[in-house]
């Protein structure tokens, strides 16, 4: 019905007043469905609806989802696992390399070698104290030792 009148010029030979019609139209068109227009683009005449857009995501994210599902999976020796208890303190929230010592009783190699297979595998900080480098582990890595309680 819109674009009746936009017809009806066109037949009559007045080009300039027809387009003018059928843009007319067009912007009527475009305020009678609103809302369920996501996407507009002015010029070029794209307009996309709610629906299109959810479809149009829903194959993108099909198309962008890794084809198989990473895991991690970490085999500690006991060495990490004394050091990782010794982190997971609930007195502490850094520990530096000397209060580690003590309290798994390993030499001082040992321990800086389990703390730097953290650190290469996200699962631990170090960062700087007071008296020197100091270690936590991330929440990655309180995820993956939970079972390991102190």
């Amino acid at each position: 019905m819109l674009l009746l009148g936009s017809l009806i010029l066109g037949l009559m030979g007045n080009a300039t007043e027809m387009g003018l019609a059928i843009g007319a139209g067009a912007i009527g068109l475009v305020f009678l469905n609103l809302e369920q227009i996501a996407s507009l683009k002015a010029a070029g005449i794209e307009i996309i609806t709610k629906d299109q857009k959810e479809q149009l995501l829903a194959v993108i994210e099909k198309e962008t989802e890794p084809s198989f599902i990473k895991t991690e999976a970490f085999s500690t020796d006991d060495q990490t696992k004394e050091v990782v208890k010794a982190l997971k303190n609930q007195r502490f929230t850094w520990r530096y390399l000397n209060g580690l010592v003590k309290d798994t009783g390993l030499p001082k190699e040992k321990v800086k070698q389990s703390l730097d297979w953290l650190l290469d595998n996200d699962l631990g900080r170090k960062s700087k104290g007071d008296k020197g480098d100091i270690w936590s582990l991330t929440q990655k890595g309180r995820e993956v030792f939970l079972e390991h309680k102190k």
